[in-house]
């Protein structure tokens, strides 16, 4: 019995020996773990960030627009045939306006500043 015995304290002594050594080693593979998660996060990240700021720049509709200020007797339709769309016609130009400066009714007043497309066809695309 007492070699049960020693082999069941050795036994035990060992379990628990290993019990931490294994705890030890778990720890070391969780640091590693997040370790490497954080590496692949911050590649992730880098790559992100390289593909947008590499994308070319379209740039934003009002970018491809030209500023006019509404004189007395000017409508949209006026507006529109004044400054060409290649590819559109008037009444297309006419809504495109509407578009680029946010407005749902055709009603406009001498003194404002309406922004109305370049006439590029890049510029037609992209405000769309």
């Amino acid at each position: 019995m007492n070699a049960i015995a020693s082999n069941r304290r050795g036994f035990v002594q060992n379990r628990s020996h290993r019990s931490v050594r294994s705890r030890r080693i778990s720890s070391a593979r969780h640091a590693a773990w997040y370790e490497w998660l954080a590496l692949v996060l911050v590649v992730l990240l880098l790559t992100y960030a390289a593909l947008t700021w590499a994308r070319p720049h379209t740039g934003s509709p009002h970018e491809r627009t030209a500023t006019v200020h509404v004189g007395g007797g000017d409508t949209l339709w006026s507006l529109a045939r004044t400054h060409p769309t290649p590819g559109l016609t008037t009444a297309q130009n006419v809504e495109l306006i509407r578009a680029i400066n946010g407005r749902s009714g055709g009603a406009i007043h001498a003194g404002e500043v309406l922004l109305v497309p370049s006439g590029t066809e890049q510029g037609l695309m992209a405000a769309r």
